[in-house]
């Protein structure tokens, strides 16, 4: 099994953000988190934890589930690979 690449949030966690009327810090306050934190992540500076994103995900009143849809929609979209894509036969 090869390196998976890295998934990264920024581009879905801002979108939901905004529309959900909240700033940086409102967001980091709900979900237990610093704003720095929430910063680097739509910054994509950081990978999140899994635990981050379901705690994001409650903060902004949405499934867990939902949001992981959207950040593989995302990732797929915006040519990073697939996440149902075949090892590269050199990875072990």
């Amino acid at each position: 099994m090869g390196k998976f690449p890295p998934v990264y949030i920024g581009n879905v966690l801002v979108r939901l953000r905004k529309a959900s009327l909240k700033s940086q810090e409102q967001l980091a306050e709900e979900s237990d988190l610093s704003t720095r934190a929430i910063q680097e992540l739509e910054g994509n500076y950081q990978q999140p934890l899994i635990n981050t994103v379901y705690s994001i995900a409650k903060a902004l009143d949405m499934d867990p589930v939902e949001f992981f849809r959207l950040i593989i929609e995302d990732y797929e979209k915006n040519g990073k690979g697939s996440f149902s894509e075949e090892e590269d036969e050199g990875d072990l």
